[in-house]
This record gives structure tokens, sequence and C-alpha cells, in this order.
């Protein structure tokens, strides 16, 4: 078994370009869904409203994400730090250089006799 490591502290732009990017996607996907419930909604005779809204949801919610989740990931980032610094980190096990586990090889089946 290893040994437990301490992550000692994070690096603040990289937490915050990854979170900044995962907020991103997230209302990007979610703009994305109401673009389109919006356009079947239209295909029906109703939803031209929801298209909009899905679209400023896309466009601009995936900036708005962008722009909080990157100061939210940098400031989450930097307290963790300053936490880290004062009472210690969280503490992972590593492995290194550890294979992964072959895959179970499917069960062949016997063919059946033909009659």
């Amino acid at each position: 078994m290893a040994e437990m490591q301490t992550v000692s502290s994070i690096g603040v732009k990289s937490v915050a370009k990854f979170q900044a990017t995962m907020m991103a996607v997230i209302y990007g996907l979610a703009g994305a869904l109401m673009t389109l419930f919006g356009v079947i909604a239209l295909l029906f005779g109703q939803g031209f409203s929801l298209i909009g809204m899905g679209l400023g949801v896309l466009i601009l919610g995936a900036l708005f994400g962008w722009v909080v989740g990157y100061l939210g990931g940098a400031l989450g980032a930097y307290i963790y730090n300053v936490v880290a610094g004062k009472i210690g980190g969280i503490q992972i096990e590593l492995t290194k250089g550890s294979p992964a586990p072959a895959p179970t090889p499917m069960p062949t089946q016997a063919p059946t006799p033909s009659a």
C-alpha cells in the first residue's frame, strides 16, 4: 500500500482555468438544450421566445459562467492554500507505476448442436 501524501498547495491559475472551462461548458450545454427545445416548440407553433432565451444562455451564459468559474476557482484555490498552510492540506494516496488490472476475458459459449 502506498504512503499518504499531503496536497500542501494547488495552482491558483490552474484551478481557475479548469473551473472556468467546466462552468462555460455546463452553461453552454444548458443554452444548447434550451435552444433545441425552443426549435421543437416552434415546430408546434410556439417557442420563439425560448429560442432567443436559449441563444442568450448559450452565448452570454457561457461567457458569464467562464468569468464566474475563473474567479470562483481562483478564490477557492487561494483559500485552500491559506488554510492548508495553517492546518495542513488534504491527504491522498498516490500509486506510482502500478499497472491497470488486466480485463477479464468474456466466457465463450459453446455452439449448440443443430438437429
